[in-house]
């Protein structure tokens, strides 16, 4: 077996990679523009733990839930996302 000293160890190839609430909006999107609507609430729902302050994310997953029939879901996050900003006029 080959012996390595400190400057030939070999160095690992770990990326670090701490997905966001805003990271989980965008993949949210792309699949709403290929009109994946379930997979964009799955994505929604992702960004609403990391990022539970996050209003447009609200508003963006009760446009989904409304595209999907959820009408009292959808206002349910309207509902919130005005809580957290209620000088929006989205």
């Amino acid at each position: 077996m080959e012996e390595f000293n400190d400057k030939q160890k070999p160095k690992p190839n770990i990326v670090y990679f701490l997905p966001s609430g805003d990271f989980y909006y965008q993949k949210a999107q792309d699949v709403m523009g290929r009109g994946d609507l379930g997979k964009a609430a799955i994505y929604l729902q992702r960004a609403i733990e990391l990022s539970p302050t996050d209003a447009m994310i609200y508003l963006q997953y009760a446009v989904v839930e409304l595209e999907q029939g959820n009408v009292e879901k959808a206002r349910e996050l309207l509902l919130e996302a005005d809580r957290l900003e209620p000088r929006n006029p989205e």
